[in-house]
C-alpha cells in the first residue's frame, strides 16, 4: 500500500494521534524495557545520518536488545548498518516517551462510536496539513527528486 499521507484520512487521524490505543498515552514499554529481543521502528532523520539510506519510501531501524536479537539479525538478508541508539531516539521520540493524548481524542472516539468509518473521513480532513505544508512538501520532492 502506498499513498500520499495527506490523501489518506486514516493516516491523518493516526498522525494526529486520534486513532491510537489509550495505552499509547502511558506506554510501559519505552527505551527497550519491553523485554523484547528486537524492536522495529521508523528511522526518522535517516537523511541526516546517511543520505544514501534515504530512498523517500521509508527506512526502518531494527534495534537489538539482546544477544538473541543480534543472532537473529545476522541470520537475515537485511542490509545491516550500525547506528547510534541515541541518534535514532533523537529523531523518534516515540521510542522513549509516551505519545501525548490530543484534546480532541475523546470527541473523535465518541463520533466514531456514532458514525463509524465516516468519522475517520471527517476528522482526517479536519487534521490534514495546511496548503502551505503541502506546497512545501511538493517543492521538496521536485527539488530533491532522485
Amino acid at each position: 500500500y502506498t499513498s500520499l499521507y495527506f490523501k489518506d484520512m486514516y493516516m491523518l487521524c493516526f498522525l494526529s494521534n486520534l486513532s491510537l490505543r489509550p495505552s499509547c498515552f502511558n506506554c510501559q514499554f519505552k527505551s527497550g524495557s519491553s523485554g523484547s529481543d528486537l524492536t522495529l521502528c521508523d528511522f526518522w532523520g535517516v537523511d541526516k545520518y546517511d543520505s544514501q539510506l534515504d530512498d523517500d519510501l521509508g527506512t526502518s531501524v531494527v534495534l537489538s536488545f539482546s544477544i538473541k536479537g543480534e543472532n537473529l539479525l545476522r541470520k537475515t538478508d537485511l542490509r545491516i548498518v550500525d547506528v547510534d541508539y541515541k541518534m535514532v531516539c533523537s529523531n523518534n521520540s516515540a521510542l522513549v516517551d509516551s505519545t501525548l493524548k490530543p484534546k480532541e481524542y475523546d470527541m473523535f472516539w465518541q463520533d466514531f462510536s456514532k458514525s463509524g468509518v465516516k468519522a475517520i473521513s471527517k476528522w482526517g480532513k479536519r487534521n490534514g496539513p495546511s496548503k502551505l505544508v503541502m506546497i512545501k512538501q511538493f517543492m521538496h520532492r521536485l527539488i530533491y527528486k532522485k
